[in-house]
């Protein structure tokens, strides 16, 4: 009788096994190419696009305060030609070394400027690319997602860690044209 339990119980054990497995979805794995949908997404090429030409505008800042620094430099070299002219008397030679001074002073404050400058515009720069570079992941994740759940897949996979997959699995083309329907279109020039 105690056989009879345990082969009950095995078989019951078995067929509860076997409705769990068929209860589970099957697999089905699709891949994108997150770093290629990035780059050819429209909404990353005008936020290349604005962020060059708010580079363009800082070099163009720093190079105006470049040029005012070599009018301090050349404003400080006529004052140690002052200061180291014989002709001058001791007065005014002493006046010419403090004017100096406070020159060289000068040239310093404006180099700290523009390092500061600099250091602030790349930093800035690269917190705007990092924020924007975050939701447009998120959008398309949110596009691959919906294409995915639209075909029954049940994961998608970033090809860039893969070490191989078959092209036949990749959605990629899908996303990519499903991101950019919304493109604006171009002005003609």
């Amino acid at each position: 009788m105690k056989l009879q339990f345990r082969s009950v119980f095995a078989m019951l054990a078995v067929a509860a096994m076997a409705v769990g497995i068929q209860a589970q979805p099957a697999l089905k794995v699709v891949t994108i190419d997150m770093d290629q949908l990035f780059s050819k997404y429209y909404k990353t090429e005008a936020q290349q696009a604005k962020l060059e030409e708010e580079q363009k505008k800082a070099v163009d800042l720093r190079d105006s305060m470049l040029k005012e620094r070599e009018a301090l430099v050349g404003q400080a070299k006529e004052l140690q030609e002052q200061a180291a002219n014989a002709l001058l008397n001791d007065e005014a030679r002493k006046k010419a070394e403090a004017d100096l001074q406070k020159k060289v002073g000068e040239v310093r404050a404006k180099e700290n400027e523009i390092q500061g400058f600099s250091q602030q515009t790349q930093q800035q720069l690269r917190a705007v690319f990092g924020q924007f570079q975050q939701q447009a992941v998120e959008e398309i994740s949110k596009v691959a997602t919906d294409i995915a759940k639209k075909k029954g897949v049940t994961m998608v996979i970033n090809q860039g860690v893969l070490i191989y997959a078959d092209s036949t699995y990749s959605i990629t083309d899908e996303v990519l044209a499903a991101i950019n329907k919304d493109r604006p279109v171009a002005p003609i020039s």
